[in-house]
């Protein structure tokens, strides 16, 4: 911005644009604002609508320079990979954790810990696993097999459990 030009001579917490207009006279637009945080972001805005015109965007530019203007297929749930939580209630007998940890192992899903609290009644006795992350069809795919099996006193259910992505 040349000395000379009205631009130069915004200061403080004002903040101004000037606009070259193509088919009217060029415009000047002045008034007060926060100083420098403001008028950083009137230049990013004022730099996204010249990019979307340049590039013909008919979409807003991402907020952040690095992500690209390009279709996002979105993951189906089925591929999301996280850890579960079994529980059944069961009849107590004599290998039960064995035909569960078979099943399991079919499908590659890995136990994590097991847990059988005692219980006075040997009958919809709960017991829980859980499982290290798998995918919903490998534990669909298990309980489809184990619902057969006749110590179950209900059918198993399977909660996703949510990890933190803080790490």
């Amino acid at each position: 911005v040349p000395q000379t030009a009205m631009l130069s001579h915004v200061q403080g917490s004002y903040n101004a644009i000037w606009v070259k207009g193509a088919y009217g006279e060029d415009t000047l637009y002045y008034g007060r604002g926060a100083g420098q945080p403001t008028g950083v972001a009137v230049v990013s805005d004022i730099m996204r609508a010249a990019r979307d015109l340049r590039t013909g965007a008919n979409l807003r530019a991402p907020t952040f320079a690095f992500w690209k203007l390009e279709e996002v297929t979105r993951a189906g749930i089925e591929s999301q990979v996280r850890p579960y939580y079994l529980r059944f209630l069961v009849d107590d007998r004599v290998g039960i954790i064995a035909q569960l940890a078979s099943v399991l192992a079919e499908q590659k899903i890995n136990i994590d810990a097991v847990l059988e609290d005692p219980f006075p009644e040997l009958h919809n006795l709960p017991f829980m696993i859980s499982v290290k992350p798998t995918t919903e069809a490998a534990i669909a795919a298990a309980l489809a097999k184990i619902k057969g099996f006749d110590f179950l006193c209900e059918p198993p259910l399977a909660l996703p459990m949510e990890t933190s992505l803080a790490g």
